[in-house]
């Protein structure tokens, strides 16, 4: 079942008036973007979290998923049940807003949600700051601090240590492959997929991805080791 929101209009439902205001008293007003779709709960958590930290270091925070609680969205929502006239609608209401802030903080995941993206590039075109939605610093990181952080935050929190999991990825492998795959050589594997990728268009992502796939492959030693194992 496709279930429409009724429309109102842009002047009223984008009207700058409507978003929290930025005072002398605050560092201006920032815009929280990430992820949404295909995260339990909308990741609305995520974007509450944000907001209060902002706010606690001074900002005037604009959450998408306030406005979202605003006209009746909430964590149970399926966005696939929405219309296209009313996901418009969202979209235009959450660049308006955008728009009409001196920041934009990014939570974790933004790389892999074609909103945030979108978000980002407006942002970025219209001179917003582009800060971190954790610690609220600026978001210009180099390719090794970004796999760092990926490696030791994102990912770990997904999907466990690397040892851990490039082992049950060996064990698959071998079974599928039928020759016995070792630990270390699932990230090495996954280097050469990047190297393959970088070949064909240059894209920061396989940079990150392949200096965080080499951290991998000393993080596998360094835990195999402090456990008394094998890598």
């Amino acid at each position: 079942m496709t279930v429409d929101i009724p429309a109102w209009p842009a002047s009223t439902m984008l009207s700058p008036a409507t978003l929290p205001a930025s005072t002398p008293q605050t560092k201006g007003r920032v815009y929280i973007a990430g992820p949404m779709r295909g995260v339990p709960g909308l990741n609305f958590s995520a974007f509450d979290e944000a907001r209060d930290r902002g706010k606690s270091l001074g900002w005037s925070v604009v959450s998408p998923a306030d406005l979202d609680r605003a006209v009746g969205i909430n964590e149970q929502t399926d966005p696939d049940t929405l219309s296209r006239s009313t996901v418009l609608a969202f979209v235009l209401r959450d660049i308006e807003s955008l728009i009409n802030c001196d920041a934009i903080a990014l939570l974790p995941g933004w790389e892999h949600s074609r909103g945030a993206l979108a978000e980002k590039t407006v942002a970025e075109w219209v001179g917003l700051k582009i800060l971190d939605a954790r610690t609220f610093e600026p978001l210009d990181a180099t390719v090794l601090d970004e796999a760092k952080r990926v490696v030791y935050n994102d990912r770990a929190q997904d999907y466990g240590h690397p040892l851990d999991e490039c082992r049950r990825i060996a064990a698959f492998w071998t079974v599928i492959l039928g020759v016995e795959v070792k630990t270390e050589q699932v990230p090495l594997c996954m280097i050469a997929m990047k190297l393959s990728r970088q070949m064909n268009r240059h894209k920061k992502d396989n940079a990150v991805d392949m200096a965080g796939y080499a951290e991998c492959v000393q993080r596998i030693h360094d835990e195999a080791k402090r456990r008394g194992q094998q890598p």
